[in-house]
């Protein structure tokens, strides 16, 4: 499990580029089959960590400028978990996505929780408002 000096080192405020997990977390760190879980029906079918980063690299296409911008981290080592708290930002200027570019851009808050066993991360969890962000880019 990343310790909470590693936390505190890797948020450094800035908009970080590409929006995938394994930005963050390289995928050695992940166990094989991870589970993933989220109660937002644009993710609706998405059950594991590999399949949750194959979608978020998808963001790249309709939105080539995406990217994060982490605000918070926190380690708690007793019950083997991490949270961490971003925005994500980009705008709808590629191909791709439910409709023709709109030019529309978004700034939608999300959460990770992030349970580990050992230096492996077991189940990630994504708290997240997908209706609000997809009406930010005027996709419904």
């Amino acid at each position: 499990m990343p310790t909470e000096s590693a936390a505190a080192n890797s948020s450094s405020g800035v908009a970080t580029p590409v929006p995938g997990l394994r930005t963050v977390i390289p995928a050695t760190n992940v166990a094989r089959r991870a589970a993933f879980s989220v109660e937002a029906p644009a993710l609706d079918g998405i059950d594991t960590v590999e399949a949750y980063t194959e979608w978020a690299k998808g963001l790249l296409t309709p939105m080539p400028d995406a990217r994060y911008e982490l605000r918070s981290l926190a380690v708690d080592d007793e019950r083997q978990s991490a949270v961490g708290y971003a925005v994500f930002h980009g705008t709808h200027t590629g191909e791709g996505g439910p409709i023709p570019p709109t030019g529309q851009s978004v700034a939608t808050d999300y959460a990770y929780v992030l349970q580990f066993d050992g230096d492996k991360i077991r189940h990630m969890t994504k708290i997240w408002n997908d209706g609000f962000a997809l009406q930010q880019l005027g996709w419904m």
